[in-house]
Order: C-alpha cells, then sequence, then structure tokens
C-alpha cells in the first residue's frame, strides 16, 4: 500500500511517466488525474507530450480505478457490513461519473485544434488526435455513435486547415474495434465516396480499410454493403479501366475525357475488390464468388456486378448466417 500512495505521490508532482502507473488506482487519486488532463486541454500552451502523456495514464487507469479506503473510526471498531455496503455503492457511481468525464476528455482531445502560422496551416494538436482515437478503443460499443458525430460535425466540416488522413484512420479502426451495430452502414453510406477531391478521397480509403478489419457482419449488412460498392464504384472503373463507355463511345465518335479517373483508381481499385471480397466471402464455406463460366476469382467490379445479378438473394449462399457456436 506504501508503494501505491508513493507512485501516486510521484505521478500527480510530474516525476514519474504515465507508464510506470500502477494497476489500479484509488478514486481520489483517479479524479485528480482527470483534473489534471481537463486543464491540460482548455489551455494552448499545454505541450503536445503533457497531454498525451495525460491520456496515456487515462487509458491504463480506464477500468482499474478502486475504491478509497473507508476511513477509520474514532474508537479503532471495523465497520459495519451496512457501512461497507453504501461505500460501495457511492464508489460504483462516483467511479461512473469519472469514467463518462474521462470519455468527455478523450473527445475533446480527439477534436483539438492548433492551427500553426503558415500560408496552409495545420493542426499542431495531430498527435494528440492521435491518442485520443486510440484511447476511444478502450471503451465502450455503444459510444460509437459519438464517435461518428464528431466526425460527421467536426472533422468533415473543417475549413481553416486540412484533416490529416492518419486521423481518418485511427478514427474509423477504432469503430472497428469496438464493433458497435450500426458502424459498417454509418462507413458505407456516409464515408464512402467516388470522389477525387483529397479530402474525399482519404476518408474512403480509411473506410474502405476499416470496414475489412470488422468481425463478420449480418447477411443483410454484408448484401447491403456489396450492392453499394458496385453501384459506386463500376462507373469508376469503367472510366478508368475500359475508356469510357466501350461500343457505345466508339459509334459516337466521341474520345474519352475522363482520364483523371485513372491515377484515383489505382489507388482505390485493391482496396475496393478486397472489400468487396470480404463482404461477399461465404461465412459457411469461407469461400470467395468466383466467375460462373470461367470458375476463376473474380478481379473487377464489373466481375462483381454480373456475379451479384445472380446471386443477390438473402438466405442463399454468401448471405447466409453462419452456424451458432454451442455452448459448453
Amino acid at each position: 500500500m506504501h508503494v501505491r500512495a508513493a507512485l501516486t505521490v510521484l505521478l500527480l508532482a510530474g516525476l514519474l511517466q504515465p507508464p510506470a502507473l500502477a494497476a489500479d488506482l484509488p478514486l481520489s487519486d483517479a479524479q485528480e488525474l482527470r483534473s489534471r488532463l481537463s486543464k491540460a486541454l482548455k489551455s494552448r500552451k499545454t505541450p503536445n507530450a503533457d497531454i498525451i502523456a495525460l491520456l496515456d495514464a487515462a487509458q491504463k487507469t480506464y477500468g482499474h480505478v478502486v475504491a478509497d479506503p473507508l476511513p477509520p473510526k474514532d474508537d479503532g471498531s471495523e465497520p459495519t457490513k451496512r457501512e461497507r455496503a453504501s461505500h460501495a455503492k457511492k464508489f460504483a457511481a462516483a467511479e461512473r461519473k469519472w469514467r463518462k468525464a474521462i470519455e468527455k476528455s478523450y473527445f475533446k482531445a480527439l477534436t483539438l485544434k492548433k492551427l500553426s502560422r503558415a500560408k496552409e496551416p495545420v493542426n499542431e494538436r495531430l498527435e494528440v488526435n492521435l491518442k485520443a482515437a486510440r484511447a476511444l478503443g478502450g471503451t465502450r460499443p455503444n459510444i460509437s455513435p459519438r464517435i461518428m458525430d464528431a466526425f460527421d460535425k467536426r472533422l468533415f466540416t473543417v475549413k481553416d486547415y486540412a484533416v490529416d488522413s492518419r486521423l481518418y484512420e485511427e478514427g474509423f479502426e477504432t469503430l472497428a474495434k469496438l464493433n458497435w451495430r450500426g458502424s459498417v452502414a454509418w462507413l458505407r453510406d456516409e464515408v464512402l465516396m467516388a470522389d477525387r477531391r483529397p479530402d474525399r478521397k482519404n476518408r474512403t480509403v480509411a473506410a474502405l480499410d476499416a470496414m475489412n478489419r470488422f468481425p463478420l457482419q449480418r447477411a443483410k449488412v454484408r448484401n447491403e454493403t456489396v450492392k453499394r460498392l458496385i453501384r459506386m464504384f463500376e462507373f469508376v472503373e469503367r472510366q478508368a479501366d475500359f475508356g469510357g463507355f466501350g461500343d457505345a463511345q466508339a459509334v459516337s465518335g466521341r474520345e474519352h475525357t475522363n482520364r483523371a479517373w485513372i491515377p484515383y483508381w489505382k489507388e482505390l481499385k485493391p482496396l475496393v475488390i478486397v472489400t468487396l471480397r470480404h463482404f461477399a466471402t461465404d461465412p459457411v464455406t469461407h469461400e470467395a464468388p468466383v466467375d460462373y463460366k470461367r470458375k476463376k476469382k473474380l478481379v473487377h467490379v464489373a466481375d462483381y456486378a454480373r456475379w451479384y445479378g445472380r446471386n443477390k438473394r438473402l438466405g442463399r449462399s454468401p448471405w447466409i448466417e453462419p452456424p451458432r457456436e454451442k455452448k459448453k
């Protein structure tokens, strides 16, 4: 107990780095830690390293806060059963309040900004943003809607600087780690877009990468995802890989004028095909779809479009639910 007290004093004095934090921390010390984090986030003068150290300490403490011991009685007697129960109840309520306050600090850190003085300013708090995104991955799945809301209302609407693509990667990977039921649909319907603008492209690349990290989804979600990817990228593939509209274009005599799609599609195509294969793989046989004539794997979005036209009915492979594991 004396060792823990000494560690806590050193931590709060700033003489000990957070990685050396004990596994469990008394609630009173955890509350002091949260207070320091809150103050650090409010000051523009706080160095990134100090904020990250406090975030790291809070992350290690999350889920490992213990109650402070009951104060000794004047007569030296032991606490009664009723007094212990009351103490435990108060601790549970205070710990929930502390955890929500820490989560609030994570969200503030996720969107914290301090712009550099340059012609094209950058956010000097990026490292803090990235640390907060990773910390949120160790919280609760039902916090995911708040993460999506932070991206929708704060990060996707930024106009005074360019959001670094690494923040999209970390944020979307956190959603995959938490695996809340609506996250895939949000990435699919609200983030993915066939748009060549750098920020939109960065979002799409990060979203595709994250979607492949989610555990197996229900049949309807996988079906809708494959359909959405085909509708979104079949036209782009046609422009970049197949010279526009083929025979129709040749007959009209018009030249292909959408070559700007070529570098975009060169970067995105591998990710799109991998994502299509991931969501179209049979959860029972673990076999990816193949061309029904040549029996070869599908390598173009157009291949998946033809395949999907023949295999889109729910309840048939691969749009079936995996067998549930029997409980021992």
